[in-house]
């Protein structure tokens, strides 16, 4: 869901991307889930897991429809970085509060 492989050539003819661009382009992906992925158990904590999934899942949103709208490879980048660091959140605390609120999590 997040491979950009296929287009990447479209993305860049359409963007003007230098090859350089287009490496950070490949590697956010890791770099948003490695580095918003652990945050996500403090943020969790502070807000809550449903607030934080709400508020998560809305960034992906407008991170997403922001950036089908808009022409510089540098608000490209950062409205994916948005986009693709607002979904490990949901991910994580989805996992986090499901084991802990199963009936066969206190099972032996």
């Amino acid at each position: 869901a997040v491979s950009v492989g296929p287009v990447l050539d479209d993305v860049r003819a359409g963007l003007g991307m230098s090859g350089a661009e287009a490496g950070v382009l490949t590697a956010l992906p890791v770099v948003a889930f490695a580095g918003f992925g652990a945050l996500a158990p403090r943020l969790a904590a502070a807000v809550g897991p449903h607030r934080l999934t709400a508020l998560s899942l809305t960034a992906v949103t407008a991170g997403l429809l922001a950036r089908s709208r808009v022409d510089g490879v540098v608000p490209f980048l950062g409205l994916s970085l948005l986009a693709l660091g607002a979904w490990p959140r949901p991910t994580s605390c989805f996992r986090r509060w499901s084991s802990s609120t199963s009936p066969t999590a206190s099972a032996p």
